[in-house]
């Protein structure tokens, strides 16, 4: 990372400091907590790592190699049954398409036993139960199935912002 700047329609939220240029390095296998006031850029930066924002002039090199997944604060799920949206993405022949695997993932991450009941398809094809576990969940298995899917994909690189917000 190197002077990144960034700004929202003319109101700028990222600014590198002209007396210095400042340059770091994030190595393979770091964990990175970015810290600060409210309203200096830390999402804005977050966005630009996860490759949600493209600024003009980055001062951002990822390798091409690295599968970089950018997990935002809010979960949105679509309207389908609950394991379809956390393989969303993925082919049938993937490996990581498994349900068996998706369940550990979710207990490792402690997701609840209720919640885990709606991984299961619904009987007989309920067009209502595709609907109905996304509503009946609380927000903090709705965060926790955020990061879940985000697993899942067993990216390189994770971009998470508040990951443990409503945890």
């Amino acid at each position: 990372l190197r002077s990144i700047n960034f700004d929202y329609g003319g109101s700028q939220v990222l600014k590198a400091p002209s007396s210095t240029n400042r340059e770091f390095d994030i190595k393979q296998g770091s964990v990175v907590s970015i810290v600060g006031p409210r309203g200096e850029g830390k999402a804005t930066l977050l966005k630009i790592l996860g490759g949600a924002i493209i600024p003009a002039d980055s001062g951002v090199f990822i390798p091409a190699h690295l599968r970089v997944l950018h997990v935002a604060m809010e979960p949105y799920f679509y309207n389908s049954t609950m394991y379809k949206n956390l393989t969303f993405g993925l082919s049938r022949e993937n490996a990581a398409n498994n349900r068996d695997r998706v369940r550990e993932i979710c207990r490792d991450l402690r997701v609840t036993e209720a919640a885990l009941e709606n991984l299961n398809e619904p009987k007989g094809g309920e067009p209502e139960a595709k609907k109905r576990w996304n509503v009946v969940l609380s927000l903090t298995d709705r965060y926790l199935l955020n990061l879940v899917r985000a697993l899942v994909f067993d990216p390189d690189v994770l971009v998470v912002h508040k990951p443990t917000m409503q945890i």
